[in-house]
């Protein structure tokens, strides 16, 4: 447990190919908290009063693979909103994780790897698709096969992925909105500079944390929730409240 407050970064995402039931549709996006959980994240979290959480990738860190903390977490967030996990390149390195993917289908959490679900909202329903990280085997090929196969239908289509570098290739395949992490808002971000270094992008990344479009496709990235690594300069962990509008 770590006590610094995560700020509250709020979006309003206008979206052609969102169904008339899902206006107004509010999502909690939660990323990277590898296994650190501020004193005042369930109650930002409630404040929000999401109807959607999504967690993509990185809840429990290799290094120090404790899952006490995200778990129990978990658990609180699941009496506010149903829960919605996408591995990230941490839990790839874990030998443990088909036992902790077990745990968070205990939970009731829904681990979306490589598959999707409908969610819905009235009569209405949206397409829910989760991508494993390219560390898991398989790698980029699988992905992409993945992806294709989930994108054969016209709903409107959620994608959570820990990468937000493949946003081309999600783009390409007609994802209406994607939710990503894994660049930790760049690490250090100073005036006009939108991070200083990501992985899997290197220094200056392009897709940091914010909002971003190409063609009909949008990507929103969180610039996670822990200081792992520690080091974060004009760069505060956040809490992402999305708020989808037609």
């Amino acid at each position: 447990m770590f006590t610094t407050q995560p700020v509250l970064t709020q979006y309003e995402v206008r979206l052609s190919r969102l169904p008339e039931a899902f206006d107004g549709f509010s999502i909690a996006l939660i990323s990277d908290l590898h296994g650190q959980v501020a004193q005042s994240l369930l109650e930002q979290l409630r404040a929000c009063r999401p109807e959607l959480i999504a967690v993509t990738g990185d809840l429990i860190d290799s290094g120090n693979p404790k899952t006490a903390a995200a778990f129990s977490f978990l658990r609180e967030a699941l009496a506010i909103a149903p829960c919605f996990f996408v591995p990230g390149n941490h839990e790839s390195r874990l030998p443990a994780y088909p036992r902790i993917r077990e745990g968070l289908q205990q939970l009731g959490v829904t681990v979306l790897e490589d598959r999707a679900v409908s969610f819905h909202r009235g009569s209405s329903e949206i397409w829910l698709q989760g991508l494993a990280d390219p560390g898991f085997p398989g790698g980029e090929d699988r992905m992409e096969r993945a992806l294709a196969a989930m994108c054969g239908n016209d709903r409107f289509r959620l994608l959570l992925s820990h990468r937000p570098e493949y946003f081309s290739m999600f783009a390409r395949y007609g994802v209406d909105l994607t939710l990503s992490g894994h660049a930790h808002g760049g690490q250090i971000r100073l005036p006009g500079v939108n991070g200083l270094f990501a992985p899997g992008q290197g220094f200056f990344p392009k897709w940091a944390g914010g909002v971003y479009q190409e063609a009909n496709s949008t990507l929103i990235v969180s610039r996670g929730l822990s200081h792992c690594p520690p080091l974060r300069i004009g760069n505060p962990t956040e809490l992402v409240s999305i708020t989808l509008h037609i």
